[in-house]
């Protein structure tokens, strides 16, 4: 007989030995012995039980039941969410030309934050790149005085525009407070030209020829403009001065050059010489400058401007330039003044102090050039032929 047999034989006699026990007791219960550990050890489990159809008991009537749901998606809760409020706007902004303006907000429930921009007056607007902050930073310049800006404050369950601010950019132009003025000066001489001004951080001199156009004067970057050597050609010409900053460009007053050619060598005639046969005409009063052609010995030209040592004439009809050493001046006719005496100087014979003295010019007297050797003149003294040396002449 296995053990199983044996437990169920046991408790069988001991429910018939406990039966007599039961009817003489009216209404107490008896309740049958714990079984032994040992006994219950080898025990079956039983088949896996099949939960009731209603495992839950019903909520009392006028309660509600307790529902617990499973987390979900922020996107599928966005019923549940409240849109993004905005608690303090933005406002707008006034910085220096240079210098960062800032814009910012606070806002309930956002998780997202896109800045936009608009260059039009709010006509269209435009994503700022990276700008996904509640702050925003640009650093403003000039070109965007009267930018708007604006934020997009967002989350799953919807969105919230803010106000529109305007960026300000401060501009702080130079101001000239000494214009320049015209300047008059001898021809050879130097010209100059200035300008003061607040703010300034570069200057650029600009000439007019014309009147109308225009040119930047090269190397013209300081406050005072030297002309060195001033050409009869100059004469009339307009200048002025670009005052410039980060913040803008002043032009200076208009200043004009006026050459003077009194006691010049303008209107001369001068004749080609000391040369075998020619000489070079060039295009400028420099031998930088391409060459127009060759001017013949003993050939004579008209002055009409000098640079230098270098003297324009008309050559076919085109501006050429020659060298003065190749120019001798025909003084013949021009009058001559006596200057750098205190009274008088001396008049001779010939071109040269081995030659007699004839006779003295007293000082500021005029007389008209007959002829010229080297450094001497030759005048009309008295009815004779007299030399004077160029040191004591003035010629008009």
């Amino acid at each position: 007989m296995n053990k199983r047999m044996m437990s169920l034989l046991l408790a069988a006699l001991l429910l018939l030995t406990a039966l007599p026990f039961a009817a003489m007791a009216e209404e107490d219960e008896v309740l049958p012995e714990e079984l032994p550990a040992e006994e219950v050890v080898e025990a079956q489990e039983p088949e896996e039980a099949q939960e009731p159809e209603e495992a839950e008991a019903p909520a009392t009537e006028g309660e509600e039941e307790a529902v617990l749901a499973e987390p979900i998606s922020e996107e599928a809760n966005a019923d549940l969410l409240g849109t993004p409020y905005i608690e303090t706007q933005p406002e707008d902004a006034e910085v220096k030309n240079g210098k960062k303006a800032v814009f910012s907000l606070k806002a309930e429930d956002a998780k997202w934050y896109q800045w936009q921009v608009s260059r039009d007056e709010g006509t269209t607007w435009t994503d700022i790149a990276k700008a996904t902050k509640k702050r925003l930073s640009v650093k403003a310049t000039k070109d965007m005085d009267g930018y708007q800006y604006r934020c997009v404050v967002a989350n799953a369950a919807g969105y919230e525009v803010s106000d529109e601010v305007t960026l300000t950019v401060l501009l702080t132009p130079p101001v000239v407070y000494a214009e320049p003025e015209d300047a008059e000066v001898k021809l050879g001489k130097s010209a100059v030209f200035a300008v003061k001004a607040f703010n300034a951080k570069k200057y650029q001199w600009q000439v007019s020829t014309d009147g109308s156009e225009w040119k930047n004067v090269a190397k013209a970057t300081k406050a005072k403009l030297v002309l060195k050597g001033v050409t009869y050609s100059m004469d009339g010409y307009a200048y002025r001065c670009l005052v410039i900053n980060n913040d803008g460009t002043v032009e200076s007053a208009e200043a004009t050059l006026t050459v003077d050619i009194e006691g010049s060598l303008i209107g001369w005639d001068a004749t080609v010489y000391n040369c075998i046969s020619w000489v070079n005409v060039r295009k400028g009063p420099s031998t930088k400058y391409a060459l127009l052609g060759v001017a013949k010995k003993d050939e004579t030209y008209t002055i009409e401007d000098i640079s230098g040592r270098w003297y324009k004439v008309d050559f076919d009809g085109e501006e050429g330039w020659i060298h003065n050493s190749h120019m001798k001046l025909s003084y013949e006719g021009h009058d001559a003044t006596i200057v750098n005496c205190k009274t008088e100087v001396n008049v001779r014979k010939g071109p040269g102090t081995l030659f007699k003295t004839i006779g003295t010019a007293k000082k500021d007297a005029t007389y008209t050039i007959k002829d010229f050797s080297g450094s001497w003149f030759e005048v009309d003294f008295d009815g004779q032929d007299g030399w004077i040396h160029k040191n004591y002449i003035k010629v008009d």
